[in-house]
């Protein structure tokens, strides 16, 4: 779907929040890179495992739902840092 569609269905707020929101995501990855770079990777396309095979982004027009399937397998303070920077971006302002 081209970001010009999926800001209509959604709107201009949350289409700019979830850009933002997605920069901060892959700054955590990069901050935490040597731990990627140690797994295999879950796609071809891809030279190690990523964050984005971690977690979910659900949300209808008025709900939006983040969270981590197998937390286990990822260090506890880059969930933390993610889910932080979701409600930063989602829950505050507004």
């Amino acid at each position: 779907m081209s970001n010009d569609i999926y800001e209509f269905l959604v709107g201009k707020e949350r289409f700019e929040k979830e850009k933002q929101f997605d920069e901060e995501l892959k700054k955590i990855e990069e901050e935490y890179i040597e731990f990627f770079k140690s797994r295999p990777p879950k796609h071809k396309r891809d030279k190690h495992d990523r964050l984005y095979n971690h977690y979910l982004l659900v949300g209808n027009n008025n709900i939006l739902k983040f969270g981590f399937e197998n937390e286990d397998e990822l260090p506890q303070e880059l969930i933390l840092k993610c889910h932080r920077a979701f409600n930063r971006i989602f829950k505050e302002n507004k």
